[in-house]
């Protein structure tokens, strides 16, 4: 019985551990994941920009083989799924895969739907819904839209014909894979759980130890006692002298042996 008070308010205690620590390791993953994917979304927007500013005269002066260079070598880089200029109309004009260049992008496809979905015109859409993650064929991707807008340099030179009411010219488009971010966020992840159960063992090692001491042992002695005076033994005296419930207890127990002897 007294084995299983004790187990009783181990299990009471440690749930409650469970649930607070539970609690406290989700929010903490979700805060450390959200601000790995804000940082990488910030570098990815900043490579965007650079490629945007870098590209800008190549495509005023038509030097589509500049254009060409500077979109191959970006996307050379390891981390980088895909760079591609894509006009109003939805047609890939420059990509680092040059196989997907002529084709036109399907708008209801999962890496294009959190744009075209939003029902609000291109350059209205702000940073965060410019930037959409979806699952790719190995990993999830992370992709970034940049519009790319009219300029009076635009419309007025003679090698462009568009028109000045035209406020988008295009889009540039970065998509960047998520396997090491993922990774850190799963190394995040066991290393909480790790965490929250050796500090739930701890915990409960260390409420077991005290219960034992200020409850088990106290409450095994007036068990004893209260079958020794049962016996006919009733100098039978018990030896608990805290100032909690128990001592109370163990005090009016010798009292009450006291007066019957």
């Amino acid at each position: 019985m007294l084995k299983k008070i004790a187990l009783k308010l181990i299990v009471a205690v440690s749930l409650s551990i469970i649930v607070i620590i539970g609690v406290f390791a989700y929010l903490n993953v979700q805060s450390q994941s959200k601000a790995l994917l804000d940082e990488l979304q910030r570098h990815v927007i900043q490579q965007s920009e650079t490629v945007k500013s870098s590209t800008r005269f190549g495509m005023l002066l038509n030097e589509r083989n500049h254009v060409h260079n500077i979109i191959n070598t970006i996307g050379e880089q390891s981390c980088v799924e895909e760079v591609r200029v894509f006009n109003k109309n939805g047609e890939v004009i420059y990509s680092s895969d040059s196989s997907h260049i002529g084709m036109m992008v399907d708008k209801k496809a999962e890496a294009c739907y959190n744009c075209h979905a939003s029902d609000k015109p291109l350059e209205r859409l702000s940073i965060t819904e410019r930037t959409r993650i979806f699952e790719g064929a190995d990993e999830r991707i992370m992709g970034t839209i940049n519009p790319i807008y009219n300029e009076p340099s635009c419309y007025l030179a003679d090698c462009h014909a568009h028109s000045a009411d035209q406020t988008v010219l295009g889009v540039l488009d970065i998509t960047v894979g998520l396997s090491a971010t993922d990774q850190e966020i799963a190394g995040a992840k066991l290393k909480m759980i790790i965490f929250a159960l050796i500090a739930i063992a701890a915990i409960s090692a260390v409420l077991l130890y005290f219960m034992r001491i200020w409850i088990d042992k106290p409450v095994h002695k007036l068990v004893e006692a209260t079958q020794t005076v049962a016996s006919g033994d009733l100098n039978y005296v018990i030896n608990i002298h805290t100032e909690d419930e128990l001592g109370t207890l163990a005090r009016s127990f010798n009292n009450m042996t006291k007066k019957l002897a």
